[in-house]
C-alpha cells in the first residue's frame, strides 16, 4: 500500500478539531473498524467539501491497511451526492438472492 496513504492532516486546513480527533485515534491504534465508521467520515468530510482523495488520505492515517480502498471512497462521495443518506449496507430483500 505504499503510496496510497501520503499526505498530512495540513489538508484539513481549518478542520483542527477534526485533525486532533484523528490523532487521537491513531493513538488508540484503532483496528476493525466497521465499514459504516469510514461511511460516516467519508460522510462527514464530503459535507466539508473535502476532496475525496484528501478523505482517503486521512482514513489511510487513521485505519492504516484497514482503511477502505481510495475506489470505495469515491463511490460513497458520488452516493451521498447523489442524495444518499444512509451508511448503512442496503437489505436485499429475501426474494431477490
Amino acid at each position: 500500500m505504499a503510496g496510497l496513504c501520503e499526505g498530512g492532516y495540513e489538508r484539513l486546513g481549518s478542520l483542527k478539531p477534526v485533525r486532533e480527533m484523528f490523532k487521537a485515534a491513531v493513538d488508540l491504534k484503532c483496528s476493525s473498524t466497521p465499514p459504516t465508521v469510514m461511511r460516516s467520515v467519508i460522510r462527514f468530510f464530503n459535507v466539508r467539501n473535502i476532496k475525496p482523495a484528501d478523505i482517503h488520505r486521512q482514513l489511510c492515517e487513521v485505519y492504516g491497511d484497514d482503511a477502505i480502498s481510495d475506489g470505495m471512497v469515491r463511490k460513497w462521495v458520488r452516493k451521498f451526492n447523489e442524495g444518499r443518506i444512509s451508511v448503512h449496507d442496503e437489505q436485499i430483500p429475501v426474494g431477490h438472492l
